[in-house]
């Protein structure tokens, strides 16, 4: 990136470039249409600079990204020279030619090969409909959609002052000399209601021309860019005025604005997915991933089927670091994008949610966390039960054996073991063994036990037995991951052959009253 003494130097050349070209004419309405492009350029790099800035860019970055502001429509001034217009259409492509006249006018020298490819790529795309499929690497893609949106938020301010003007002292360059008719093209309002650019070669008049402008909101690439739309209250004032009896153009308009509103509420999801099933995910969940534009998901963990038919762009955070996960959602979070971090079974127990949270805060980037059924529970289910019984066990210990991950001493699986109660063990069955020594340590060697496999997936496995043969089920099975181990006198439940009679809840019994149902007996 340039020095500081590099950015000034190129600064001042593009400055006197800027100068010798209104030196050039002497015609008062020419120079009018040319001092707007020049004061155009200034605002853009203002723009640019607080983009920049939002998103976290640094100093050196901040200032590539004024000189590409400086350069974007450098091509502008010889361009109305000689054609006495900025249309492309009726003259010539206004960036293609700001790229000729910075390599003409050795604009760059002093930069290097990188520098002056982000610059020029980003000069050359700042104005196309649509950007190629595979523009550069991601820091040039970066540069690219930051001139684009800084442009986009100056030329309203351009048209908010136009159109604010009485017709007789409005510049004559800015609107290509449009009629100011009645009326709006349909098939600019069909655009916008269909969430995308307008096309100019559908603009007739003035109209058309300001919901064009309006249907720019949908290529904004930056939260911060939206935040300035509204601030700058670009929307009330480009909007036509005298057609908005019309209700096409009344639904088109409100379509723009609750577009704007979503991308500035737009936020962080933490969704617990669920053990498996893809039919466990929470509706909200599935709503949420539904319409999220990004998904960081646990792949090593994550049915795929749930993942199916989703237009977001997927990561799968597998072989990610923290750094690297953190990235990603401040990246699309800058950029108003709704991001879904997707973990398996429920964010409350043994999701490592904390240290991305504890981030997100610092950042201030805003969150929401969707609860999800989780895996003990699923499993329950496959065993065909519930975990507690009156004078049984009233108590479950969700828990772990230490390995890599430590354990509190007091949280220790022989103490935990203790209380005798219903236990289910997370993330411990490759190291089965010490599982079963620990248990042993206060579990009778007779009391039951559970392996849920996969608990809830179609190829998902149940075993039962004794605490004494805990370890040789698993090995036998070949159990090492993606196992729940349950423990607890409750099992006995479903397990044929074992009568609990009378030890069973009260609830619905015949002779006990509560609220809901008195004087039964």
């Amino acid at each position: 990136m340039p020095d500081k003494n590099l950015f000034k130097e190129i600064r001042e050349r593009i400055e006197k470039t800027i100068e010798g070209y209104l030196k050039e004419v002497p015609d008062e309405e020419i120079l009018k249409n040319l001092r707007l492009k020049a004061e155009h350029t200034f605002k853009v790099e203002e723009n640019i600079e607080r983009l920049a800035e939002a998103i976290g860019l640094d100093e050196a970055e901040r200032d590539l990204a004024r000189l590409i502001a400086l350069l974007h429509d450098i091509g502008r001034f010889p361009q109305y020279l000689k054609y006495r217009t900025f249309r492309d259409a009726e003259s010539v492509n206004h960036a293609v030619l700001s790229v000729e006249e910075i390599e003409r006018l050795n604009l760059l020298d002093g930069l290097d090969d990188r520098e002056t490819r982000i610059i020029t790529s980003a000069v050359k795309f700042h104005n196309a409909y649509t950007l190629p499929e595979t523009v550069g690497d991601q820091q040039e893609g970066l540069f690219i959609r930051l001139i684009r949106d800084a442009d986009k938020l100056d030329i309203w301010r351009v048209f908010s002052e136009y159109f604010a003007l009485p017709p007789h002292s409005r510049p004559s360059g800015a609107a290509f000399g449009l009629p100011d008719t009645e009326g709006f093209s349909h098939e600019i309002v069909d655009s916008i209601k269909s969430g995308r650019m307008a096309s100019l070669k559908d603009v007739k008049n003035l109209n058309d021309f300001r919901l064009l402008q309006l249907s720019w909101v949908y290529d904004l690439n930056f939260r911060e860019s939206f935040r300035i739309f509204r601030e700058r209250g670009y929307l009330s004032q480009i909007a036509p005025t005298s057609p908005l009896r019309d209700d096409r153009l009344r639904d088109a308009i409100g379509q723009i604005e609750e577009y704007l509103q979503r991308r500035l509420d737009s936020k962080v999801y933490f969704i617990g997915a669920g053990p498996g099933d893809p039919e466990l995910l929470t509706v909200k969940g599935r709503r949420l991933l539904e319409s999220s534009d990004v998904v960081i998901y646990a792949g090593s963990l994550i049915n795929p089927q749930i993942l199916q038919g989703l237009k977001a762009r997927l990561y799968d955070s597998s072989g990610m670091t923290l750094d690297e996960i953190i990235n990603l959602m401040k990246r699309y979070y800058h950029e108003a994008k709704v991001v879904v971090r997707l973990h398996s079974g429920d964010l409350s127990i043994y999701s490592s949610l904390n240290e991305q949270i504890e981030v997100l805060k610092r950042l201030k980037i805003p969150f929401e966390i969707i609860p999800g059924l989780s895996s003990f529970q699923a499993g329950a289910a496959q065993l065909g039960q519930e975990l507690t019984i009156p004078e049984i066990s009233q108590t479950v210990i969700l828990t772990r054996l230490e390995g890599r991950t430590p354990v509190p001493a007091k949280e220790r699986l022989s103490e935990l073991a203790r209380h005798n109660a219903t236990m289910v063990i997370f993330l411990s069955a490759g190291m089965v063994e010490r599982v079963q020594e620990e248990l042993l340590q206060a579990y009778p060697e007779d009391t039951p036990v559970a392996i849920v496999e996969k608990a809830s997936w179609p190829d998902g496995r149940v075993f039962r037995g004794r605490l004494k043969e805990l370890a040789d089920i698993c090995i036998n099975a070949g159990i090492k991951r993606t196992a729940l181990i349950y423990i607890g006198d409750v099992l006995k439940a479903s397990l044929s052959g074992e009568d609990l009679t009378g030890r069973y809840s009260r609830l619905y019994s015949s002779d006990f009253e509560h609220s809901f149902r008195k004087g039964s007996r």
